[in-house]
């Protein structure tokens, strides 16, 4: 939240120009809600992860061998809401950095007006790869939930440059920005409607659990079971283990323990 908060009061606003003064950042930063929060945080930490943690000898692109590094990154990931037209974030933040070496292009009003929303693009994913990096040089699974924060973000930051995207487009043809911004709402209705419909079915089957509870016998864990190879096959077994009922299988204790 440091980051973000350091980079909303950079950020250039014409119509209230922010001095870079420490006084008028404790401001923009709200120190009612800061100090709590940070307070609370600290405290947790200090009962967990600032104790230590264990020395990790994991392999740590081993959950995201499957579908590509670029694509979990992209695709799966952080682009996800764009649906099959991931590269757009990619691609346009790309072509921002690259008309950011260019003086000309880097001067001119365009370029500032879509500055900010590029910026906090590459902001997102740059934490997304230093949190990466971290896991990387521990030794750690690199895994698509330590980018939640990211994702939110991006879909922000995307949505946030296309607004000013049309609002150029509008400075010089009145109206010009609309296909834009009709186009941008049917890429997020592609990919917001299978969502949609996958979680009305999970809470139509929720509901009908908790109103219409089944009684039927726990199964045990079986003797023998093979030890998952991948992480689809943990989410298989998984299932299996709330089909049967009961405790949660010793076996998913080897999910964290070090490959074979």
């Amino acid at each position: 939240w440091l980051v973000l908060a350091t980079y909303t009061y950079l950020l250039p606003v014409k119509s209230d120009p922010r001095p870079a003064r420490l006084a008028a950042f404790l401001r923009h930063c709200d120190m009612r809600l800061a100090v709590p929060a940070a307070i609370g945080c600290i405290s947790l930490a200090f009962f967990t992860w600032f104790k230590g943690s264990p020395h990790f000898q994991l392999e740590p692109f081993q959950w995201i061998k499957g579908d590509g590094l670029f694509k979990t990154f992209t695709r799966i990931s952080h682009f996800q809401f764009l649906g099959e037209a991931y590269l757009i974030g990619p691609c346009a933040l790309l072509i921002g950095l690259l008309t950011a070496l260019i003086t000309p292009l880097r001067r001119s009003a365009i370029f500032r007006q879509l500055a900010p929303p590029l910026g906090l693009l590459a902001l997102t994913l740059g934490l997304s790869l230093l949190l990466s990096g971290i896991s990387y040089y521990r030794e750690y699974w690199v895994l698509p939930r330590q980018w939640v924060a990211s994702l939110a973000l991006c879909c922000l930051a995307v949505l946030w440059l296309a607004k000013e995207m049309a609002t150029v487009l509008n400075q010089r043809i009145r109206l010009l920005g609309l296909p834009l911004l009709g186009l941008m709402a049917y890429i997020l209705y592609q990919s917001v409607i299978p969502v949609h419909q996958m979680k009305r079915n999970d809470l139509r089957a929720v509901w009908q659990a908790t109103t219409q509870p089944t009684h039927q016998p726990i199964t045990p864990m079986p003797a023998e079971l093979k030890l998952p190879a991948n992480n689809e096959e943990w989410v298989a077994l998984a299932n299996q283990n709330i089909v049967s009922g009961g405790k949660v299988w010793p076996i998913f204790r080897r999910f964290y323990a070090r490959p074979d």
